[in-house]
C-alpha cells in the first residue's frame, strides 16, 4: 500500500476555437514509490487469482502514454472475475464541478472480446447493474495492447452533491463463464480529473454530416462491424432504391433479412474522431426504411468506452419509405460511435432494410427534406436558377450524375454531365437537385 501528497498541474491544449484550455488534476501516475491522491489496493475473494500486482516499467511506451512506470495487474487461471478489483481510495474526497467533471484513466489490456471492465464510483466493490450509467460504467477498449484513454462522466456526483472518494475497477469481465482464460497483463496509468470530455490524444470531428455512404464522408468512420451471415447479409454502399426529396442521396447501406433472422444485424462503427455534443450538435439523425409497416429498429450510441445509450427502440411507421429517426444525445459529452440494429428482439421482419445520412444538429424534429440540410457554398455556385431553367456546372474533371426532383419528390430529370448543362423545366416552383451526391434546393420564379 502506497501513499504520497497530492500533486496538481494544469495543462493548456488548444484543440479548436470552441474548446477551452484543458485543466487536469493528477490523482495517480505510478512514477514513484507513492501515489498522488491516496492509496490503491487489490481485493479479491477466495484463492489468489491474481499472479502479480505491482508497478513495472511501461512495456508499451508509445501512443498516448510514454511514461516510465505503470500499474500492472496480472491474472491467472481459475478466475472469479467479479471479485477481482483494484480500489483507488482518495486521501481526501474531491468535490466535483464543471472544472473537474471527467475522470480519465489510461488503460491497456491483452484481450477485448466478449466483454471489458467495470468502473464503479464510491464503491467498496463492483456495483450491480442497477447503477449502470450512474455510479457504474461498463467499459471496453477498441484495440488490444494499445494505450487508450477511458473517460467517465462524473455528472451524477455533481447532481447529487456527492464528492468522489474512491474509484473501483473490476478489471476483467471477459472471463464470464470461462475460468480457463490465459494469463493477461492489465495496465493502468495517469488517472486524472479534467474539465475536458475529450479522450486524451484525440481531436473532434467537426461538421453536421457525419456519414452518408458517399466518398466525401467515408473517412469519418472506422472499425465497422455488421454481424452479418449468409441469412442476414449487409452490403454498403448500394444505390438508393427509394430516391425522393426526403432522401435523394445516391448511396445507402443495406441489410437483407433472408433466413434465420437476427435482430442485431446492421451496422456498428466508431468515428475516427469523437463528435462533440453542444448546443448546436445535440440531436442525432439517421434515415431508415423497413420492409413492413411499424417495424422496430434499435440503436446504441457510444461515448468513449461506455455505451451511454443502449438498445433504444424506434418505430418506422411506413414500409419502404425513408423516415428520419431522431435520438436526443444532449446528455452526452461526445459521441465516439454507434450501432444501427435493423430489427428488434420482439420480432424482426424478413426483407430489405436501408439506412443512410447519419447527421447531427440542433433540430429535435425529423427531417422532411434532406436537401434543406445542405449548406455547401461550392455547390450553390454550381447549381442555380435562370428563369425557368436550372443551370448545373460540373467543375470537376469527372462525369457527374444530376437528378432533379419536384416538390412532391418525383424524379423528373436524370442525366450525366461533363460540363455546364441547362435543364429546361418550364414551370415555376420548388425543386431539389442532387448533383454528384450532394443535394440542394432551387426555386424557379
Amino acid at each position: 500500500m502506497k501513499t504520497k501528497k497530492l500533486l496538481v498541474f494544469a495543462a493548456s491544449l488548444l484543440l479548436f476555437s470552441s474548446i477551452k484550455a484543458q485543466t487536469e488534476v493528477l490523482l495517480y501516475d505510478f512514477e514513484t514509490e507513492t501515489t498522488q491522491a491516496g492509496t490503491y489496493t487489490l481485493q479479491w475473494s477466495g484463492a489468489p487469482y491474481i499472479k502479480a500486482f505491482d508497478v513495472i516499467n511501461n512495456p508499451t511506451s508509445s501512443g498516448i502514454n510514454t511514461s516510465a512506470k505503470v500499474l500492472r495487474i496480472q491474472e491467472e487461471g481459475e478466475l472469479q472475475w467479479w471479485n477481482n478489483t483494484v480500489v483507488y481510495n482518495l486521501t481526501s474526497p474531491v468535490t466535483i464541478s464543471s472544472a473537474n467533471r471527467y475522470l480519465h484513466i489510461k488503460h491497456l489490456r491483452p484481450r477485448i472480446t466478449s466483454g471489458g471492465f467495470i468502473v464503479s464510483l464510491n464503491a467498496a466493490n463492483a456495483t450491480n447493474g442497477m447503477a449502470s450509467g450512474a455510479n457504474r460504467f461498463d467499459a471496453n477498449l477498441s484495440a488490444v495492447n494499445e494505450w487508450q484513454d477511458i473517460v467517465i462522466d462524473l455528472n451524477t456526483l455533481i447532481t447529487n452533491n456527492v464528492p468522489l472518494s474512491n474509484v473501483n475497477i473490476c478489471i476483467d469481465i471477459n472471463d464470464w463463464g470461462s475460468s480457463l482464460a490465459p494469463l493477461g497483463d492489465y495496465l493502468f496509468d495517469d488517472i486524472v480529473l479534467s474539465n475536458s470530455p475529450l479522450p486524451r490524444g484525440t481531436t473532434f470531428l467537426t461538421g453536421n454530416n457525419l456519414y452518408d455512404f458517399e466518398t466525401a464522408t467515408s473517412g469519418n468512420i472506422t472499425g465497422v462491424s455488421t454481424y452479418s451471415d449468409a441469412g442476414n447479409p449487409v452490403t454498403y454502399p448500394v444505390s438508393n432504391p427509394f430516391q425522393t426529396s426526403t432522401n435523394p442521396s445516391l448511396n445507402v447501406g443495406h441489410r437483407s433479412a433472408i433466413s434465420s433472422i437476427n435482430w442485431w444485424v446492421g451496422m456498428e462503427f466508431s468515428f475516427v474522431n469523437p463528435v462533440q455534443v453542444n448546443e448546436t450538435h445535440k440531436y442525432l439523425h439517421v434515415m431508415l426504411t423497413t420492409p413492413i409497416d411499424a417495424q422496430k429498429v434499435t440503436f446504441d450510441v457510444k461515448q468513449g468506452a461506455t455505451k451511454v445509450i443502449s438498445d433504444q427502440v424506434k418505430t418506422i411507421t411506413t414500409a419502404n419509405t425513408w423516415q428520419d429517426i431522431v435520438i436526443d444525445v444532449s446528455a452526452m459529452a461526445y459521441i465516439s460511435g454507434m450501432a444501427i440494429k435493423c430489427g428488434n428482439w420482439d420480432g424482426t421482419a424478413a426483407g430489405d432494410y436501408y439506412f443512410d445520412n447519419i447527421y447531427i444538429d440542433d433540430n429535435p424534429n425529423p427531417r422532411v427534406n434532406i436537401a434543406t440540410d445542405v449548406k455547401s457554398t461550392e455547390l450553390f455556385k454550381q447549381v442555380y436558377a435562370n428563369g425557368k431553367n436550372i443551370v448545373v456546372n460540373n467543375n470537376t474533371d469527372k462525369p457527374m450524375l444530376v437528378e432533379i426532383y419536384n416538390a412532391a419528390g418525383q424524379k423528373i430529370e436524370s442525366k450525366i454531365i461533363s460540363q455546364k448543362n441547362i435543364f429546361e423545366l418550364h414551370e415555376t416552383g420548388l425543386y431539389f437537385v442532387n448533383a454528384g451526391g450532394t443535394a440542394c434546393k432551387v426555386i424557379l420564379k
